[in-house]
């Protein structure tokens, strides 16, 4: 009988390890897919994000290209504007308005024989972009380069010297440049703002 105990004990423990083993086999494959699950959803997250990132750095790139494509459009019009008009009469330099605060925008004159460009005061939507031509006057220093200093730095560059004056031209460091126009091209797309800037002369002296 006690031998039958024996077995029957020896038997049972048998068993028990073997349903530890499986258990203990069981916990270990879940713990294993859970750590699977994880992985693959951080992946999956990460790829969601790059995909995101992609795809709005794709329709950054194909805003920037569309507003560098209306500014060029906008500076080409003003130079056909330039050589198909009379500099101080009706072109460039006969403009009364300039500055940020004087936009301008082109359009065709229909009522031209034969149409031709002309400057109309005001910025144009189109689309859902908004474009100014801004024009401004040109001063050159004394060896005849461009100056490119804002007026109120002039302050903090001379000193006492130009305390009172707005500009290098009235303490005789630059003169006005009749013959050169400074044109800024501007579109603006919701809070986003692309500029093209370039300078054109009365190169046919007319």
């Amino acid at each position: 009988m006690e031998n039958k105990k024996t077995e029957n004990i020896l038997v049972a423990k048998k068993d028990l390890s073997f349903l530890y083993y499986i258990s203990s086999n069981n916990g270990f494959i879940f713990v294993e897919i859970l750590i699977a699950v994880s992985l693959i959803g951080i992946v999956f997250i990460t790829l969601i994000g790059i995909a995101f990132s992609v795809l709005k750095i794709s329709d950054s790139i194909k805003i920037t290209n569309q507003m560098d494509f209306l500014a060029r459009e906008s500076l080409e019009s003003v130079r056909s504007f330039r050589d198909t008009t009379t500099w101080s009469v009706d072109g460039l330099g006969s403009l009364l308005s300039y500055g940020d605060s004087n936009p301008y925008h082109l359009e065709v004159d229909e009522a031209a024989n034969p149409p031709k460009l002309k400057l109309v005061l005001g910025s144009e939507t189109i689309g859902n972009f908004t474009r100014s031509v801004i024009f401004d006057k040109v001063s050159r220093d004394l060896n005849g380069g461009i100056v490119l200093i804002p007026a109120k730095k002039w302050n903090e560059l001379y000193g006492a010297k130009i305390v009172f004056a707005a500009s290098c031209v009235q303490v005789g460091l630059c003169s006005d440049d009749p013959n050169t126009r400074k044109i800024t091209v501007k579109i603006v797309y919701n809070e986003k703002t692309y500029q093209v800037i370039t300078y054109l002369t009365n190169w046919q002296n007319k």
